[in-house]
C-alpha cells in the first residue's frame, strides 16, 4: 500500500492550482468583482484542497464575503451535463467571457514610422501596404452576449484583386499587432 503525505500531495497540485487561481483573479479583475457565485466543476471541482485555496484567494482579494462557492454533487459530470443542456437550449447561456483573442489577418497602408519593413508589401497596382497585421474580432476577457453579432468592415487590398480569403486567427496575446505564421 502506498501512503503519500499531505504535504507531498499538496506539491502535486501546486502548479495547476496556482494557474487556476491566477485565472480566477484575472477574471474577477476583468469583471470588476461583479461575481456572486463560483461553481467548482470538473476534475478539480470536488477537490477539497481546491475549494479551500479558492476560499483563501477570495479572502485575499477582500471579496470572500460577497462570493459563494458551490460544488455540485458530481462536479466531474457537471461540465458534460452543462454541455448537453447547452446543446438542447443555447439560450441558457446569456454570455461568456472570451478566453483568448480571435481575429483575422489584414493589411493597411505602410507607414515606415510604425511598421516593420519585414511586413512591407507592394501590390500590383503599386500601393504600399503592411501585411500580416492582426485585426481583432474578439479580445480576451471581452464579454460576449448570446446571439451578439460582431461586424468588421474590410476592403480589397488592391483594386485589381479578384478574391479574398479570411482565416480565423487565435492569439495568446490580448492585443497583438502582427500575425506571425507558425513555422
Amino acid at each position: 500500500m502506498l501512503c503519500i503525505s499531505y504535504s507531498k500531495m499538496e506539491e502535486f497540485f501546486l502548479g495547476p492550482v496556482a494557474n487556476i487561481l491566477a485565472s480566477l483573479k484575472d477574471i474577477l479583475i476583468q469583471l470588476n468583482n461583479d461575481v456572486r457565485t463560483i461553481f467548482l466543476v470538473g476534475g478539480f471541482g470536488g477537490c477539497k484542497y481546491m475549494y479551500y485555496r479558492v476560499q483563501e484567494e477570495l479572502e485575499l482579494l477582500h471579496v470572500g464575503d460577497k462570493i459563494r462557492i458551490i460544488v455540485p454533487d458530481k462536479p466531474h459530470l457537471a461540465v458534460v451535463q452543462g454541455a448537453i443542456q447547452y446543446c438542447k437550449n443555447p439560450e441558457l447561456i446569456r454570455s461568456r467571457v472570451a478566453d483568448t483573442t480571435y481575429g483575422t489577418e489584414t493589411m493597411l497602408t505602410f507607414n515606415q514610422k510604425i511598421h516593420d519593413v519585414r511586413y512591407y508589401h507592394k501590390t500590383k497596382s503599386g500601393e504600399k501596404l503592411c501585411k500580416h497585421l492582426f485585426s481583432p474580432l474578439v479580445i480576451e476577457g471581452e464579454c460576449i452576449n448570446y446571439n451578439q453579432v460582431k461586424r468588421n468592415l474590410y476592403y480589397p487590398a488592391d483594386p485589381l484583386q479578384k478574391s479574398v480569403q479570411f482565416n480565423l486567427l487565435i492569439s495568446d496575446k490580448k492585443r497583438p499587432r502582427v500575425y506571425q505564421k507558425s513555422k
